[in-house]
């Protein structure tokens, strides 16, 4: 009877080693897919700010651009402005009228400007010659 308690205290007790050691591999299992899980959260976040610096980054180029597309249409403007032909300096009909049709072509042939562009110049340049056929711009 005694040999039968031994048998059943050293079953208990092996019972309880494996119990044991199971739940330090479920714990050990448990461990390690806790630190996936951080590893992959940490992929995450890095992933995400690269994403926000990498739209970051194309918002300062868009920026970049259009600043200089203004710069480029103020240099076409500014050259296009210069390169017309002076206005004559007497209010002769025919003279102001030469004038006119010289610079609206010079206009028109400046492909480096848009249409929108174009149509803004000639639309001045208009003002500007009606004002002086009437006589309202002192030479």
């Amino acid at each position: 009877m005694a040999l039968l308690n031994q048998w059943i205290a050293y079953y208990q007790t092996a019972k309880q080693i494996i119990e044991a050691r199971t739940g330090v591999v479920r714990a050990q299992h448990e461990h390690l897919q806790l630190e996936r899980e951080f590893h992959i959260k940490d992929k995450e976040k890095d992933w995400q700010l690269t994403v926000l610096d990498a739209d970051i980054a194309e918002a300062d180029l868009r920026k970049m651009r259009a600043q200089y597309a203004a710069y480029e249409l103020r240099q076409s403007l500014s050259q296009s402005a210069g390169c017309r032909t002076p206005p004559p300096t007497n209010n002769d009909p025919q003279s102001l009228e030469q004038w006119y049709k010289q610079a609206r072509q010079g206009i028109i042939a400046d492909h480096s400007l848009s249409v929108g562009e174009q149509d803004q110049l000639l639309a001045a340049l208009k003002v500007e010659y009606q004002q002086r056929r009437r006589g309202f711009i002192d030479i």
